[in-house]
């Protein structure tokens, strides 16, 4: 699975990267502090996953939610955000996103989700044939 990681946080990111570093099944594509990088990497690599913050500096990550479901309805998007306000997370289930979660409280969660992402990608993936 190809994750891309959208935030301008160093801190955060660094703990994405931590959490899934040692993770088999997981290649950390790209890391990007602006929608700029995001888009550059994205249509470079084409990741399976994004965590994408709301806030990125002086720019609004909910404009590249916007752009990638525009043209791709399979990435897996998770918002991780200090700004779980129910407009932000209404907005942004609204454009497509998979998971609206609180950087504060519900980061933890990211690994059982990802998790169950490899879990449905293995399932349906078809059985390798054996010779």
């Amino acid at each position: 699975m190809k994750m891309l990681i959208v935030d301008d946080s160093k801190l955060i990111t660094e703990r994405v990267v931590a959490l899934f570093d040692k993770n088999n099944g997981i290649e950390i594509i790209g890391q990007a502090k602006n929608i700029k990088d995001a888009i550059a990497i994205y249509t470079k690599s084409t990741p399976d996953v994004i965590i994408l913050d709301i806030r990125l500096g002086s720019e609004s990550g909910i404009g590249f939610l916007e752009m990638v479901r525009g043209v791709d309805s399979i990435t897996r998007i998770i918002m991780l955000t200090n700004y779980p306000y129910k407009q932000y997370r209404d907005k942004c289930k609204q454009l497509g996103a998979d998971y609206f979660l609180n950087k504060s409280t519900e980061f933890d969660s990211l690994l059982n989700i990802i998790e169950g992402m490899i879990q449905d990608l293995s399932l349906s993936q078809p059985p390798k044939e054996t010779i």
